[in-house]
């Protein structure tokens, strides 16, 4: 029997699951977006001009997945696709002013609500917190990938 109680998995994936919970019921009617559109959202809103396999990158999220939201939110109005000018096979991303708009109401909530989440921690905890999950990051990155894919 698998002791899921224990587990720092499935523990961290329910961190992330109660935390975008709320998404729904505040902002994903409201605005009509997913949630795999707000993160791709907010990725471009921190980096305008990304393309589509560095979100995918960045976030850790299927290239498929990534790609579904950009044409969802190309199709709403949110998010605008230019070709560059230095390499033609890559689109650079960036958010149209309705999207700035979304994005400028969604934020503050967000920010708020990660405040209140690592306001639990005291500030050693938090950096020890953050420096932890950025050391499992870079080694999952660096595992082979189980699929065989690259």
């Amino acid at each position: 029997m698998l002791p899921l109680d224990r587990s720092a998995f499935l523990k961290l994936l329910v961190l992330v699951n109660l935390t975008a919970r709320p998404f729904g019921r505040l902002y994903a009617r409201r605005h009509k977006i997913s949630l795999a559109e707000w993160r791709v959202m907010f990725t471009v809103a921190a980096r305008p001009g990304t393309a589509a396999a560095d979100i995918a990158d960045m976030l850790g999220l299927d290239k498929m997945a990534v790609s579904r939201a950009i044409r969802a939110l190309e199709r709403s109005g949110h998010l605008k696709r230019t070709t560059d000018d230095r390499d033609q096979r890559r689109a650079a991303l960036s958010l149209t002013s309705k999207g700035l708009a979304v994005f400028n109401h969604i934020a503050p909530g967000a920010l708020e609500r990660e405040a209140t989440l690592f306001g639990v921690l005291d500030p050693s905890e938090r950096k020890a917190f953050v420096a932890t999950l950025d050391k499992l990051i870079a080694h999952v990155r660096a595992l082979p990938d189980p699929t065989g894919k690259i």
